[in-house]
């Protein structure tokens, strides 16, 4: 959730929690994501820039 270098630091001295689920639009994570890893990804979670 951040866009610059600035902005992610920001984020992290406030210690905001900027993990989120993956949307949809960007990324189909219920097809993709399986909780053993064995088909693809381990996480349907993460770290995006704000807005994406």
């Amino acid at each position: 959730m951040a866009e610059t270098p600035a902005e992610l630091w920001a984020n992290l001295a406030a210690g905001r929690h900027c993990i989120r689920e993956v949307p949809a639009d960007r990324w189909a994570a219920g097809t993709h994501h399986d909780p053993a890893g064995v088909r693809g990804s381990y996480s349907k979670w993460a770290g995006l820039p704000h807005g994406r």
